[in-house]
């Protein structure tokens, strides 16, 4: 997805030839906004589409990327597909989904179970519940792994990463804007956290090879 064409605008000063869609015309509106202030013409690049059927011929990219993407559509295994459809033979795939467990899943199943009497939700259903759009999903390195050899994925490689949201260092959203909350922002243990390593980190770094 496009989003605010940051990365877009690095690849293009880096010389690549990105090609990019997005599921809004706001956002295509702005990546281009972003590339032409800079001096560069996207040419008829960025369109409007989907991550489960993209309009792409087979084995026509050698790199396919996403970051905090699909994991919010509906058939993210579908999206893997696709990404691995339209990969050259070699190509490689680099991508960030949600992790599980991490910091992010347990605060929020604190919040949203625990607190709210329903210490039975899981981690994955408080994200799926309560982190940024409703249906947002999260996945272990064992179920993305699986995801990805069954689309046909080699050299696999997966790794989880501290995200700004387990270490609480983004700003709050109105959803916890009140004295406790900024307490807990306050208090929060980010050097232990960090101290305990990216292996509850919210980030899944993927990369794969077709």
């Amino acid at each position: 997805m496009s989003g605010g064409g940051v990365d877009h605008l690095n690849w293009y000063k880096k010389g690549a030839i990105p090609f990019g869609i997005d599921l809004t015309e706001a956002a295509i509106d702005l990546t281009t906004k972003r590339l032409n202030f800079h001096g560069f013409d996207p040419k008829g690049r960025l369109k409007i589409g989907d991550a489960e059927n993209l309009k792409f011929e087979d084995e026509t990219f050698d790199l396919v990327y996403s970051w905090g993407v699909l994991h919010h559509t509906p058939d993210t295994e579908k999206a893997f597909f696709e990404a691995f459809r339209v990969l050259k033979s070699g190509g490689q795939l680099k991508a960030m989904i949600y992790h599980v467990p991490s910091w992010t899943g347990w605060m929020l199943w604190m919040r949203y179970g625990l607190l709210k009497g329903n210490p039975f939700l899981s981690p994955c259903d408080a994200i799926y519940n309560y982190l940024e759009s409703p249906g947002t999903k999260a996945y272990s390195l064992e179920e993305a792994e699986k995801i990805l050899s069954t689309c046909g994925f080699k050299k696999i490689s997966l790794k989880s990463k501290l995200s700004p949201g387990d270490l609480l260092t983004i700003k709050p959203s109105k959803h916890y804007g009140g004295l406790n909350y900024k307490l807990i922002w306050k208090f929060y243990p980010r050097r232990l956290v960090r101290l305990l390593g990216d292996r509850f980190g919210g980030c899944l770094l993927i990369t794969a090879t077709k």
